[in-house]
């Protein structure tokens, strides 16, 4: 059983999806995805991957369509057809475009119980996709805490805080948090939570919890 205790400190995070899985937007699934592909950029190496994981990331700001994750996804298929090399060498590779690959998912192939939820356990099985230990942090950042969910006063969203988390969010400027803190703070925001994340060590990704909440994004 998941308790709060246990996931502010949590490594192991199928619990942790288990926990919010319905509460999640597609959105954040695809950009968790895409998180995790970017944590291994330098092995992949192969540009119609890298492209899948750009097109995802597109996708889950509206800049994409669903013929795009269909080309992307085409590429995918391409590039496992293409490598060559040993048993060995082509398994893990397989792995590598099977973790791109969740980036690309169509919404509908996510859902579960016959409706728009999607199952983020599930979605990771289903393509070997390997969430490890390392992915726990990425999964706070993007989820928050939901035994404790934020009340966000609209009132923070100064024009320079909302810059802030605007040029952040663009730019993947996550060093950038600590001053998105002191906006915060200049505006009114005394809430622990949100001022501790911003100015805690991360990781931080598209998708985090803090910025989605200023800038208006579910």
């Amino acid at each position: 059983m998941v308790t709060e205790a246990t996931w502010l400190a949590a490594n192991n995070p199928y619990a942790m999806i288990r926990l919010v899985a319905e509460r999640v937007s597609p959105r954040k699934i695809r950009l968790f995805s895409v998180a995790r592909c970017r944590r291994m950029w330098d092995q992949i190496t192969d540009e119609r991957c890298r492209n899948a994981v750009m097109v995802g990331e597109r996708y889950a700001d509206g800049a994409a369509d669903a013929s795009d994750l269909e080309l992307a996804d085409q590429g995918l298929t391409q590039s496992l057809h293409e490598f060559l090399g040993t048993v060995d060498e082509r398994n893990e590779y397989a792995r590598l475009v099977a973790t791109c690959r969740t980036t690309v998912l169509p919404d509908e192939s996510r859902a579960t119980g016959g409706n728009a939820k999607m199952e983020l356990a599930g979605e990771w099985h289903a393509f070997h996709a390997r969430v490890t230990s390392e992915d726990a942090p990425t999964v706070r950042d993007i989820v928050g805490n939901p035994f404790r969910p934020p009340v966000f006063d609209p009132l923070w969203r100064s024009e320079t805080a909302l810059a802030l988390a605007a040029g952040i969010y663009a730019e993947r400027a996550f060093d950038r948090l600590p001053i998105l803190a002191d906006a915060l703070e200049d505006a009114g925001c005394e809430d622990t939570d949100i001022l501790g994340h911003c100015r805690g060590p991360g990781p931080h990704v598209r998708g985090c919890w803090v910025v989605d909440l200023l800038l208006g994004k579910a």
